[in-house]
């Protein structure tokens, strides 16, 4: 027994020197969040939340609220980015047209 607390408490420590410091919140994030991709790869393709408790179901549902709320801003953002693309493009094409007439 002892042997097996003293080969995870090493773990523990090579994990530790390799792993740099990082806030107890973050870490739980990214565990919480493997976890749930763990559970979607399990289970194929969609979660069973049968077996969550109350908790982890509101767990589930923040996250997912949360995932909805960044895909919302990330889309909303690359549409205002297409938007000002095509407005520089045609703002080019109209000093082009400029040019090319006091050239001529």
């Amino acid at each position: 027994m002892s042997k097996g607390t003293s080969e995870s408490n090493d773990t523990s420590e090579e994990l530790s020197n390799i792993i740099p410091s990082q806030p107890q919140s973050k870490i739980k994030n990214m565990l919480e969040e493997i976890e749930l991709l763990a559970l979607h790869k399990e289970r194929g393709s969609g979660i069973d939340i049968s077996s969550f408790n109350e908790s982890q179901k509101d767990k589930l549902l923040d996250i997912m609220a949360k995932n909805e709320e960044n895909a919302f801003s990330f889309y909303s953002k690359r549409l205002e980015t297409e938007k000002d693309i095509e407005i520089k493009r045609l703002d080019t094409s109209i000093v082009n047209q400029k040019t090319l007439k006091i050239i001529v």
